[in-house]
């Protein structure tokens, strides 16, 4: 919040470092650059009540015992274990658990109901990532996959 106030009072609305090559060529003036808005812009200021949104927590780790049987025929068996920890994760990208995005009714699988810590509401839990489809997992609870996979 600070910073973008900060920003306002000194940089908006003054040229920019190409404004000032153009204002030292005498080919603008400070003024007719802030006419056509070839200016700093200011910014918006930062709602006090935001939901912030920290980086994504998740540790994926795979295991997978290649065998080898001449020279075409491989047979892979393997066991992955994703989100190990079990992160807790809220609204990742690209927003996907937003509410506008699932008809107003916020996260699917949501599955905390009491008050995490540095939350101000249970509001934050509509965001909260479930486990979804199954399709679409990023950063999700913990999840173990075995697989067989056969090249030849």
């Amino acid at each position: 919040m600070r910073l973008s106030a900060k920003y306002n009072t000194t940089i908006a609305g003054q040229p920019t470092l190409a404004g000032l090559v153009l204002i030292t060529n005498n080919l603008f003036s400070a003024a007719q650059l802030a006419q056509i808005g070839a200016v700093a812009p200011q910014v918006s200021p930062v709602p006090a009540d935001q939901l912030l949104f920290p980086w994504t927590k998740d540790l994926d780790v795979k295991v997978a015992w290649p065998h080898k049987f001449g020279e075409r025929f491989t047979i892979e068996p393997s066991v992955a274990f994703y989100n190990v920890f079990n992160f807790s994760n809220f609204n990742q990208p690209p927003s996907v658990m937003s509410p506008w995005l699932t008809s107003n009714t916020g996260s699917i699988n949501s599955t905390h109901t009491t008050l995490q810590p540095g939350e101000s509401s249970l509001e934050s839990d509509l965001f909260r990532v479930g486990a979804g489809t199954g399709v679409f997992g990023l950063a999700s609870p913990r999840v173990t996959e075995f697989a067989l996979k056969i090249t030849f």
